[in-house]
Order: C-alpha cells, then structure tokens, then sequence
C-alpha cells in the first residue's frame, strides 16, 4: 500500500506477548511459529484493505484508510490466530491496539503523537486482547453492528490509560467477540 496522506488515518499495531521466553525455550519451533504468524497476519491487514509500514521483531505496524477495516483486520487477526496449530510453543497471544490520527508520512513510514499514543496504547494491553482508542471507537461502533457477521462483537469499556509525559488520558474499549469472551470467562475451552 502506498503511504497514505497525513489526514486520519487508522493504525494498527500488533505484538507478541511473551515471545523472549517463548525464544528463549523453544528456538526451533518459534522460528516455524513466527513465519507462520508473520504470512498470516500480513495476509489479513492485505486482506482488510491495509498495509504494511514497518515490522521489528515479531511486531507488525499497519495503516489503514478506514477505521472499520483496521477493526475487522484486528478481528480476524485474532481469530485466526486461536484456530491455528500452534505445536510446542503453545497459543501465541498476540496483542492488537488501534487509533485514528494524522500523521507525517515519510519515505514508506509514519511519525507523530498518534503512533506515540498508540504504542503506550499497545504495551498496556494483553495477549489476545484487541484495544481501541476513543477516536477509533467512535469510527467503528456503528460499523460492527451493521454486518450480520459481526453480530456477536461488543466494544466493552477498558478504562483510561494515563499517558507519562502527556497532558491527556486516553479512554480505550477493547473488542471482543462476546460468545468466546463469555465462554472464557467461564471457564469453558473456545
């Protein structure tokens, strides 16, 4: 995808929870692990419309024209990823945080407050946990409930995140699908 103009845009940024130990006790089948986490999820931002801007490590940072793409991208991300076989390392829980901003597109990649806020976003969320900030939520909520598909996901309130440095908090919800939330919650296997 070609860099996007610096009017709002949607990111998405993922990463790994935990994958330092996971590459500290299973070196040979994280290698498989990452390759196989690295096609499927460059494949579904693709998918959704996205692209691609900059990978570090296991992390990946996308762009998006539209919110409510980068909210299904996040979705299936995640979805894919519980369903996948994932052998001796276990379940990989990725964490997945999104945010509306402008931003300075330069030479393939982006710069400013919007991608500051939403690394703090992303480092403060879980493994298996898709967190939205306000701007996005507001872009997305009607979108969700517009697809049959899409019936069983709810926003669900996630608190503030108080930013260091900054004048500001930022009010996140996550999005879940409500049935394997629910089964989780009660200890039923999704």
């Amino acid at each position: 995808m070609d860099a996007l103009s610096t009017a709002a845009v949607t990111f998405l940024f993922t990463d790994i929870e935990g994958s330092t130990r996971l590459w500290e006790y299973y070196p040979q089948a994280m290698r498989a692990a990452l390759a196989r986490h690295d096609a499927l999820i460059r494949a579904l931002i693709d998918a959704h419309s996205g692209g691609v801007f900059k990978t570090v490590g296991d992390a990946f940072y996308a762009v998006f024209a539209a919110a409510a793409d980068s909210a299904g991208a996040a979705l299936t991300i995640q979805r894919a990823l519980q369903r996948e076989p994932w052998g001796e390392t276990g379940p990989l829980r990725v964490r997945v945080a999104l945010h509306t901003g402008a931003a300075e597109a330069r030479d393939g990649d982006y710069f400013g407050p919007a991608l500051n806020r939403l690394a703090r976003m992303l480092a403060a969320c879980h493994g298996g946990q898709i967190v939205l900030s306000q701007s996005t939520q507001q872009l997305v909520r009607h979108a969700l409930h517009s697809d049959e598909a899409e019936a069983d996901v709810r926003l669900v309130g996630g608190g503030w995140l108080c930013r260091r440095h900054c004048r500001t908090t930022e009010d996140l919800s996550h999005l879940k699908n409500f049935t394997a939330w629910v089964q989780e919650t009660q200890g039923v296997s999704v």
